[in-house]
């Protein structure tokens, strides 16, 4: 079956597919997929993802990336992070913890906070924007928004993929 082009970045006209991976420009990109299962990095900037249907997964490797707005993130969808860039003790395909641990936590709820002196995603259920804070409840680091993830008030463990 042939795969339904991809919408392209608005401002440079740029977005690469490879197979059934999507990449960004570097530019603010509106990427939006099919109903195949695809792979998003929306890369620099903040960028607008929609998958489109299927079970896709949404890429993340370095927090300098900007704030990523994936605008139909569903339950089977998955956010993929990668353990050497973000640092924090974060191990690849070690799952995140619903309590403090030393490889990295998910915290949910209306205001979350960070828990432990390690990695800590804390999903703002109330803003709908996930955050990473490298160090926790340390102060060397600060939380960094990574994603803005429209209509979605709880994000479950499962959904966070270190690779």
């Amino acid at each position: 079956n042939p795969i339904t082009p991809i919408s392209s970045d608005v401002a440079t006209g740029f977005t690469t597919r490879t197979d059934n991976r999507l990449k960004g420009s570097g530019s603010i990109d509106n990427i939006t997929g099919t109903a195949a299962n695809e792979e998003f990095r929306g890369m620099r900037c903040n960028d607008v993802l929609t998958g489109g249907g299927g079970n896709d997964v949404f890429a993340f490797g370095s927090l300098n990336h900007g704030v990523d707005t994936i605008t139909d993130f569903g339950r089977d969808d998955i956010i993929k992070i990668t353990a050497k860039t973000f640092g924090g003790g974060l191990r690849k395909g070690v799952e995140l913890s619903k309590t403090s641990a030393s490889t990295g936590v998910l915290v949910t709820g209306n205001n979350p906070l960070s828990l432990g002196s390690s990695a800590n995603f804390l999903n703002n259920s109330k803003i709908q924007t996930l955050s990473f804070d490298r160090d926790g409840s340390g102060n060397q680091f600060s939380a960094v928004a990574i994603a803005k993830l429209n209509g979605v008030s709880n994000l479950t463990t499962e959904q966070i993929q270190i690779i």
